[in-house]
């Protein structure tokens, strides 16, 4: 029960998870060639948080109204090395789109070079639209039946089907 996932919304971060979002910012950007952006981390409207044991081991940060009157801006998004190749991209990722009521759009970019962030998005339903200063753009419409928003987000707790491992968490 302790090493269950438990993923959940925030609009506003405490310290000790600013801290530790910093660090998984900058242990995966700047290893993949991406910019450090502690300034949209003070920035975001939404954080979507995914913690085993009361840790931050993955985010995804949202923004409204970036390319869109009507779009949710997926801004940035990051798993722990530890964890990574777990379907936590893919799960926090759902669990945006799941709240998305009131959009119409949920958006996000990939570096032109990034190819697995490129096929991850294309796996998620999501399509190129454009491109801008960082790279190509892409949107997913939101469903009408979505009926979620993120001010009624609850957590959720995914079981893992094994104990918790170190080098690799199984979902």
């Amino acid at each position: 029960m302790d090493n269950d996932l438990i993923i959940e919304c925030s609009q506003n971060l405490n310290e000790d998870e600013k801290a530790q979002v910093l660090n998984i910012n900058t242990q995966n950007l700047v290893a993949n060639g991406g910019q450090l952006h502690y300034k949209g981390i003070l920035e975001h409207k939404y954080a979507i948080l995914a913690k085993i044991n009361n840790k931050v081991i993955g985010y995804a940060l949202l923004m409204p109204k970036v390319f869109s009157n009507n779009d949710l801006y997926i801004m940035q998004v990051a798993i722990d090395k530890k964890y990574q190749h777990n379907a936590i991209g893919s799960i926090l990722y759902e669990y945006a789109y799941e709240h998305s009521k009131g959009y119409e759009y949920l958006t996000a970019n990939a570096n032109e070079k990034n190819m697995v962030s490129r096929k991850f998005h294309n796996k998620m339903g999501f399509e190129s639209i454009g491109n801008d200063s960082d790279g190509i753009i892409y949107a997913k419409p939101i469903s009408k039946d979505i009926t979620k928003t993120f001010d009624d987000a609850k957590p959720v707790r995914l079981k893992l089907k094994e104990e918790l491992n170190e080098e690799r968490v199984l979902l």
